[in-house]
């Protein structure tokens, strides 16, 4: 209850509540935010936030960006995902070496890239136009014009959205490969893959160099009935025993190419399938892919 004995006291425990609220609010320290602004460099006008570049727009007419790696002054170690929006007529991108943090949705926006380069470095690095990071494929360029592609030998995995190519016809996994592919990689995303190729290393009781058994993944996890889209030739490892689950109903013009007298060609005859021998089943050197 209050009377005008406890007024006095009352006062005082407001009086002391209050500067005990005001005082935090004199000495937070003010937070600078991130300087921005905008460049134009070479035709090429870059927007950017502190480290990260946010939008890319390049004069008509300009089909190569050189994306630098200062600003201002300001060090550049970043793409924002869809800053390349205004950029369809773009062929060729030049990178710094120490982007970070790349994925193929930071690319988004350019239909006709052919090639990407990379400054070699720690953390990118690039190979006949597609984009790697240590052991990733970040990016193979849409508009590059080669039917065929092997992913660096070295690669482990294909980051997902990394192939989006309707120039792609055949696809072969490096020995190093440990997968998952992209479940609609054979459809939506390179609607003319139709030739599948399956590394050697991929075997039954065989492992790359460094991978355990628990690590070990088959071409069941490769291919599936979903994923086989416009697939027509599958190459298929000698001793692979652990074959792709798809149904010769859903895929009976699907040709297995394998070992003459293989475990391949058994299960290509017990499903159904056509069957053509080869004596190999790499069509193509593997490249070198950086070690990290």
């Amino acid at each position: 209850m209050i009377t005008e004995h406890n007024t006095p006291y009352l006062r005082r425990i407001l009086s002391l509540l209050l500067i005990i609220a005001v005082i935090p609010l004199c000495m937070a320290v003010p937070v600078s935010a991130a300087a921005s602004g905008t460049v134009t460099r070479n035709g090429v006008t870059f927007e950017y936030t502190g480290s990260t570049i946010t939008k890319v727009t390049p004069d008509p007419g300009v089909t190569e960006i050189t994306v630098p790696d200062e600003l201002d002054g300001q060090s550049v170690s970043r793409l924002e995902n869809g800053c390349f929006t205004d950029c369809d007529q773009v062929t060729v991108l030049d990178l710094p070496s120490e982007m970070v943090n790349l994925t193929p949705d930071t690319f988004i926006g350019l239909p006709a890239l052919a090639a990407i380069n990379a400054e070699p470095g720690d953390y990118l690095i690039s190979r006949e136009g597609a984009l790697y990071s240590g052991r990733n494929l970040i990016y193979f360029p849409p508009a590059r014009s080669a039917s065929y592609f092997m992913p660096a030998y070295g690669t482990t995995k294909i980051l997902s959205g990394a192939l989006a190519s309707p120039c792609l016809t055949t696809l072969e996994l490096p020995g190093t490969f440990r997968g998952p592919l992209d479940e609609d990689l054979l459809t939506a995303k390179c609607p003319n893959l139709t030739t599948l190729i399956l590394p050697p290393s991929l075997s039954s009781g065989r492992y790359p160099q460094g991978m355990s058994q628990q690590h070990y993944a088959p071409p069941a996890a490769f291919l599936t009935k979903e994923g086989a889209g416009n697939l027509r030739t599958l190459s298929v490892p000698d001793r692979e025993t652990q074959l792709p689950e798809i149904q010769p109903e859903e895929k009976a013009d699907l040709l297995i190419r394998g070992i003459d007298g293989s475990k391949a060609q058994a299960w290509a005859g017990e499903n159904g399938y056509a069957f053509s021998a080869h004596t190999a089943t790499g069509i193509a050197s593997p490249m070198l892919c950086p070690s990290r």
